[in-house]
């Protein structure tokens, strides 16, 4: 809740209390990957900037854009005024790789933007660079400003940050990723700072009495396993600090049921990556094979990590099932991890499976415009402030040098 106060407890409270006549901060979710989750990054920034916004992360590293339907559960946007979404980097990467396709990313921020917009809550994009992908995003910075524009939203389109940062050549010495899809923190830092500036007036801007529309879409939803698996498999609670989870987990060549309601199609894997290693294979009215693995240690004492994988293919459910087959094998249509070999004879397969994220053809997906057009957000940020962040990397780059 969000003063603290349950809605049983506001509703007790005596009608002659003295109202609070001091502005409501506006309300943020962030809804993105590693980026977003860092301790040092920009997210972290957001969060506390307390006199601005008053905000909540949601994020989880290792998934696609199919990450929002896997946290539906976990926050309901009639909440928030703004949902700053951080997929662009993983749908980016699996984009290039043949492991996802452009189609699959534009339905589900579709979706995203279906379900925000019609809670009154405006999406920004937030497309965070890969530094391979510089200067324009390659594949995935037009998908993603092409959807801004679509759907009128605002973006914030890193990759011309990054070059406004750097048209001051004193910038060139400032190093400005930790790896290729990571921010060096300071820079990550920065640009949290000029996020948090510009959202009050973001969530100002919103028309809430915006044009309703509807547009053929997918309607996408998490299911988990422990529900859609009948068969009596072990079940284990593993968690983080960002969330708990039930799994199922198997240890064996194996195959089971899960259920999935008429029309759905998966079209992502959530599992512990930390504790599986196996060929996996789901058959409904088609079937794909895909290669789960993690360069992380694998085995009952490994460290979780949560992901969310795109499958090769969507997989129809046949019957109101899918079948999914755990074993092992050299040929399969996608790897997790193109370091990984396959499963030894003497390694047992492995599966820790939280869910699957499947979708519905909807003919008429409800859209909602709560700005007029499009905002491209780093074109308003004034030369005078980009000018003061570069200061402060210059500063912090001396520093540590």
């Amino acid at each position: 809740m969000w003063a603290g106060v349950p809605p049983r407890m506001l509703a007790a409270m005596p009608s002659d209390a003295a109202p609070d006549d001091s502005p409501r901060l506006p309300r943020i979710a962030v809804v993105g990957t590693s980026n977003s989750v860092a301790a040092g990054g920009w997210a972290r920034v957001v969060q506390q900037a307390t006199e601005r916004v008053a905000a909540r992360n949601f994020s989880l590293g290792f998934c696609s854009s199919d990450l929002f339907a896997f946290r539906q559960a976990a926050m309901d946007p009639a909440e928030f005024d703004l949902c700053l979404v951080d997929f662009a980097c993983n749908d980016g990467t699996l984009l290039a790789s043949g492991a996802h396709d452009a189609a699959r990313i534009e339905a589900a921020l579709r979706h995203v933007v279906s379900t925000t917009t019609t809670a009154g809550c405006l999406p920004v994009l937030m497309i965070l660079p890969v530094q391979s992908f510089r200067p324009e995003g390659r594949k995935i910075g037009p998908l993603y400003r092409a959807a801004a524009e679509r759907f009128a939203l605002p973006f914030f389109d890193g990759y011309a940050w990054l070059d406004r940062l750097e048209a001051d050549p004193a910038m060139a010495g400032v190093p400005l990723f930790k790896d290729n899809m990571h921010l060096e923190n300071p820079v990550s830092v920065q640009l949290g700072h000029l996020v948090a500036e510009l959202l009050p007036g973001l969530a100002a801007a919103r028309d809430l009495a915006g044009k309703q529309g509807a547009a053929p879409g997918f309607e996408l939803r998490y299911f988990p396993a422990g529900a859609a698996i009948r068969r009596a498999l072990p079940r284990v609670t593993r968690g983080t600090a960002l969330l708990q989870l039930e799994l199922v987990e198997v240890a064996a060549e194996t195959g089971f049921d899960f259920q999935l309601p008429a029309g759905f199609e998966a079209t992502g894997i959530v599992a512990d990556f930390g504790h599986s290693q196996a060929l996996v294979t789901l058959s409904g009215s088609r079937s794909t094979r895909l290669h789960v693995v993690s360069k992380h240690a694998t085995g009952p004492e490994a460290k979780m990590v949560m992901g969310i994988w795109p499958l090769p293919v969507t997989v129809p459910e046949l019957g109101g099932t899918l079948r999914i087959t755990v074993g092992r094998g050299k040929a399969w249509d996608v790897t997790t991890d193109h370091g990984v070999k396959p499963l030894g004879p003497e390694e047992t397969p492995r599966l820790a499976l939280a869910g699957l994220v499947a979708r519905r053809r909807e003919p008429a997906l409800p859209l909602k415009r709560l700005l007029a057009s499009a905002r491209d957000l780093v074109s308003e940020i004034p030369e005078a402030r980009m000018q003061a962040a570069r200061a402060a990397l210059l500063k912090g780059a001396k520093a540590g040098g």
